[in-house]
C-alpha cells in the first residue's frame, strides 16, 4: 500500500512547465528532470512541518523540523527532528528539538515518459479566469526501489492540461491519470485540479502565495480511496505549503478510515552566497 500511495504522491507532482512554443521533446526532457528535492537551498536551510493523524478513535499530532545537511550527486540528505514546545519562567515559548534521524532523497527521481501526443487546446476556468490549456497525452513510467507484488515498475496513461503563466506545478491545471497492473492493485485512477491561485499563507514571519489544488485516487474495486486538498508554493523547499487529505482502505475484510493534514509552521532558508 505504501508504494502505491508513494507513486500516487509522485504523480500528484509530477509536472512542469510548458511554453506555448515548447515542443514534446522539450516537454518530455523537462518532465524527467523537474525532480530537484530542496532546488535553491544550500544545507542548514530548514521547514517546520506540524501534522495531525486520525484514524478511527485514535488522534496523533506531531510537529518536526526537516535540515537540509548535504547535496551531493546522489541526492540530498535530510535529517529530521521531532519538535516539542516548553514555556520558560517568563512565559516565552522554548522549541526544542529532539534526536536527529537521517534519510537521502535520491537525485533521480525514477520517473520517465513515453509517447507524449498534443491532442487539443481546451479552455478551463478557475475562479472566473479562463486558462488556454495545451493538452498533452502520456504514458508515465515509474520503476518502483523495490519488487512489489512481482512487479518492477508500474505505467500509467496520463492527460495533463498546461496553461502558460502559471507558476506552481510547472503550469499544470489539471491532470488524470489511469494505471495497470499497479502492483498490489489490478488497476488505480486519479484526478487532480487547480482550484485558486494566488492564495496567500503566513509561514513564520513571511508570507507565501500558494496555488490550489484538489484531487481523488481510487484503486480497482476501491481497496483504498482517497482525496483530498493541497496548498502548492515555488517559494517552499518541499513546495507543499499545506495538505489534507480523507482516505479509505479496505484489507482483510475491514475498512480503515483515515483524516491527515499537514502545514508548514515555520522555515529558514540559506541562499546560494555571491561573490
Amino acid at each position: 500500500m505504501f508504494a502505491r500511495m508513494a507513486f500516487l504522491a509522485f504523480i500528484l507532482a509530477a509536472a512542469s512547465a510548458a511554453r506555448a512554443e515548447e515542443t514534446l521533446e522539450e516537454l518530455k526532457s523537462r518532465l524527467e528532470s523537474q525532480w530537484k528535492p530542496w532546488k535553491g537551498c544550500e544545507p542548514g536551510s530548514w521547514v517546520q512541518v506540524k501534522s495531525k493523524t486520525v484514524t478511527g478513535a485514535s488522534t496523533n499530532e506531531s510537529e518536526s523540523r526537516q535540515t537540509l545537511v548535504a547535496r551531493d550527486e546522489k541526492g540530498v540528505t535530510i535529517e529530521t527532528r521531532a519538535v516539542t514546545r516548553e514555556k520558560d519562567a517568563e512565559g516565552r515559548e522554548v522549541v526544542k528539538l529532539g534526536e536527529p534521524h537521517r534519510s537521502t532523497l535520491p537525485a533521480v527521481s525514477g520517473q520517465t515518459y513515453e509517447n507524449l501526443k498534443e491532442v487539443r487546446r481546451e479552455k478551463v476556468t478557475v475562479e472566473g479566469t479562463d486558462y488556454d490549456c495545451r493538452v498533452v497525452e502520456m504514458e508515465a513510467v515509474y520503476k518502483y526501489p523495490q519488487p512489489v507484488a512481482g512487479k518492477t515498475e508500474v505505467r500509467a496513461k496520463v492527460t495533463m492540461w498546461f496553461a502558460e503563466g502559471l507558476k506552481e506545478m510547472g503550469g499544470v491545471v489539471r491532470r488524470e491519470a489511469d494505471t495497470e497492473n499497479a502492483g498490489m492493485f489490478a488497476s488505480a485512477s486519479s484526478d487532480m485540479s487547480l482550484v485558486a491561485v494566488g492564495k496567500e499563507m503566513k509561514i513564520g514571519s513571511v508570507t507565501v502565495k500558494c496555488s490550489v489544488f484538489r484531487y481523488g485516487n481510487s484503486t480497482g474495486k476501491e481497496e483504498m480511496t482517497s482525496s483530498g486538498e493541497v496548498w502548492v508554493s515555488a517559494d517552499l523547499p518541499t513546495g507543499y505549503a499545506r495538505t489534507r487529505v480523507t482516505m479509505s482502505h479496505t484489507s482483510g475484510g475491514t475498512r480503515t478510515n483515515m483524516e491527515a493534514e499537514s502545514e508548514v509552521t515555520d522555515l529558514h532558508i540559506e541562499t546560494p552566497k555571491t561573490e
